[in-house]
């Protein structure tokens, strides 16, 4: 940032800078949470989780008629903070099948712009699976349980406005892990093999 935005903008520059790096640090992070390699970031819980599964009923394709069965190959004691989580576009295809087939498993409040399945909260990863020939497209259970965040350093800011004459530079940095601990909380569903 130029030293003289900082100094004469009306705006609050630095705090705004923060505030956006905090964000894109939080996306990449929970991003390597679901699908991280091991490698110079978490091990994701699709990768390490070898949890209950699922087959779905149709080619390539879920049914909707098998999704409450997920629910039911979580122990009863992770069930009752069970979600749901799938990507966008798994989503809308279950939001078609649902309309199609029932009209009552899945739900959406526009008000918290939340949707629901079997009366359980969905929530929508982006990095999951798309539904396809042996994929995982579908996951439930417990995440708060089966999974561990953990906080070694809040994010700090060090600003070096002598590196480039004019500019400051902001290094950030901060500590996080990721582990899953209770693999038996989740279960997942994977598409019928095409």
């Amino acid at each position: 940032v130029t030293n003289k935005l900082l100094a004469d903008s009306a705006f609050p520059v630095e705090p705004y800078i923060n505030k956006k790096i905090a964000e894109q640090i939080g996306v990449a992070f929970m991003g390597d949470c679901v699908t991280g390699t091991g490698t110079s970031e978490p091990t994701g819980f699709t990768v390490t989780t070898n949890a209950n599964s699922v087959l779905s009923g149709s080619s390539g394709a879920l049914a909707i008629a098998t999704v409450p069965k997920l629910a039911l190959k979580v122990k009863p004691q992770y069930r009752k903070n069970g979600k749901w989580a799938c990507n966008g576009t798994t989503l809308g295809v279950l939001w078609g099948l649902d309309v199609a087939a029932y009209g009552h498993i899945m739900s959406f409040s526009p008000a918290s712009n939340k949707f629901t399945i079997c009366g359980q909260d969905c929530i929508e990863m982006s990095e999951l699976a798309d539904i396809g020939a042996s994929a995982y497209p579908l996951w439930y259970g417990d995440f708060n349980a089966a999974c561990k965040i953990i906080k070694r350093q809040d994010i700090n800011v060090l600003r070096n406005p002598y590196l480039a004459p004019g500019f400051t530079y902001f290094y950030t940095t901060t500590r996080l892990g990721f582990l899953t601990v209770l693999p038996e909380a989740l279960a997942k569903m994977k598409s019928h093999n095409s």
